[in-house]
């Protein structure tokens, strides 16, 4: 998706003589860090077109993948909306049935702008879980007793986590911890967080947190 937007970002400067970002900043991913955060994305991303007032109904926009989650027979399509509709249910018909429920009722909440406020995809997932309690409960029941996982019922959400995981680590200089913090901080990043507000909750100085994103 970076390639995509850098390359179309070039073409659509160089054709109308323009400068700087077109997508109003630089393209960024984050980690879901647990099944719950997969499923509050996929349906915040959805309600984009909402956000956007663009439309009132997010089945209503032109562009969007809502059908492929949503309807029995969807039509051919490369994405593969199986990952998020198994957390829901084995069944396909009934999994998609519990999507765009979730999927009307979050258009209702009031939301922030990702790129302005941080947090916000962890904020609407709390948001979905108020909503929808025995769905999130279960999804978070499974994924906790999987194999290879622990109980999570008393973990940290996933920005707590990761910055726990900061503080943990060893006073090291070793190109693994390096780039072990950088990672770090490059999710906090992307999840909307300013540097101050990084450097803050990481407990170091904003000099240091520049430092992580420019070391090798």
């Amino acid at each position: 998706m970076r390639y995509i937007f850098s390359r179309y970002a070039l073409w659509f400067n160089k054709k109308y003589q323009r400068k700087g970002h077109l997508f109003g900043g630089p393209y960024r991913q984050s980690v879901c860090l647990d099944p719950t955060y997969l499923l509050a994305a996929s349906v915040y991303i959805h309600l984009n077109p909402v956000r956007a007032g663009l439309v009132k109904d997010p089945t209503k926009y032109r562009w969007s993948s809502w059908s492929l989650y949503c309807k029995d027979e969807p039509a051919q399509s490369f994405v593969d909306p199986g990952p998020v509709l198994e957390l829901l249910d084995k069944d396909k018909i009934q999994a998609s049935r519990q999507y765009e429920l979730i999927l009307r009722e979050g258009a209702g909440l009031k939301q922030d702008n990702l790129f302005e406020k941080k947090g916000t995809v962890e904020k609407f997932c709390f948001m979905l879980e108020e909503m929808f309690p025995s769905i999130f409960k279960r999804i978070a029941r499974a994924w906790a007793s999987s194999p290879g996982e622990k109980n999570t019922d008393s973990e940290p959400n996933p920005v707590e986590k990761l910055s726990k995981e900061f503080k943990d680590m060893p006073a090291s200089r070793n190109t693994a911890t390096k780039q072990a913090r950088r990672y770090i901080v490059e999710q906090l990043l992307a999840r909307g967080f300013q540097k101050s507000e990084i450097a803050a909750r990481l407990g170091v100085s904003r000099k240091t947190i520049y430092n992580i994103l420019n070391s090798e």
